[in-house]
């Protein structure tokens, strides 16, 4: 009786064990370009799944990402940004899996530019009304 209430305790832990075996993650690396060039080192790339952030990689080696997700459902649909700009690429997530993807985004710097135009002005600007102001 002790070893028959022994081999049920054991198969009880062992299949505890082997249902608590995580599943495997998906790998998903690959070349991330901004306006048709390599991204530069620090270009941050984020895989959403239903609008929820589930991983974020900032480029360490110009122009190369790579991805381990894990614990989503099966089928799941995954969408990258980069650098908050949507680019239009979505995988499944399936476990254990190796997705090779080239990510890439047309980005506009049209607003830096205007806001450094501004700032220009403005400090000209100032310093026309200083000089003008000596002047008297």
């Amino acid at each position: 009786m002790k070893k028959l209430f022994l081999f049920f305790i054991i198969s009880l832990l062992t299949i505890s064990f082997v249902t608590a075996v995580p599943n495997l993650p998906v790998i998903i690396s690959g070349k991330v370009y901004i306006n048709e060039k390599i991204a530069p080192i620090g270009t941050e790339i984020t895989a959403t799944t239903d609008g929820k952030e589930v991983a974020n990689f900032k480029v360490a080696t110009k122009g190369e990402f790579s991805f381990l997700i894990q614990k989503l459902e099966e089928g799941k649909l995954i969408k990258f940004y980069v650098d908050g700009i949507d680019t239009n690429v979505e995988v499944n997530y399936k476990s254990g899996d190796f997705q090779d993807l080239d990510l890439a985004v047309e980005k506009s710097y049209l607003g830096y530019y205007i806001i450094g135009g501004l700032i220009a002005l403005l400090v000209l600007g100032a310093i026309f009304l200083i000089w003008k102001l000596k002047r008297k």
